[in-house]
């Protein structure tokens, strides 16, 4: 599987009021409480050449990344917070639980940890075209 690049929404053609609203999410006592958790939201550390690689799968990202079975995995591994991942639970609609992950990984987490989230979609448990599209992200991310 090959990442999509060309029909692909850009982050910076998405509404940016969907986003804004989305990290209204986390006000000051949230973020104290994140911090206190083990994972820093303020951690800004993806550099831009990532958040283009991000950017140019998103629609794949949003189409395929199997949120509601990955999210105990990202807890786990300290990717997503408890507050995050109750907030993404409390969502309705699949896409808007994805575009959380994506906002989260893409704005406020390191290459290290989009790589575990890489290594996350590739077990085995995970339909092949999810462990592909992990395979095809991390592979890109290495280059």
């Amino acid at each position: 599987m090959v990442c999509n690049e060309g029909n692909n929404k850009l982050i910076s053609e998405i509404d940016s009021n969907q986003f804004q609203k989305q990290s209204s999410h986390y006000d000051d006592e949230d973020r104290q409480d994140l911090v206190h958790n083990g994972v820093d939201l303020d951690v800004k550390t993806l550099n831009p050449k990532f958040k283009d690689v991000l950017d140019n799968c998103y629609d794949e990202f949003i189409s395929i990344v199997p949120t509601d079975e990955i999210l105990s995995d990202l807890k786990f591994e300290k990717i997503l917070s408890d507050y995050q991942t109750e907030t993404i639970e409390n969502c309705i609609h699949k896409e808007k639980k994805t575009c959380e992950i994506f906002y989260i990984l893409r704005n406020h987490r390191s290459l290290n940890d989009l790589l575990k989230f890489c290594v996350i979609l590739q077990k085995e448990k995970y339909a092949k075209t999810v462990q592909e599209f992990g395979k095809c992200l991390h592979a890109k991310l290495e280059t």
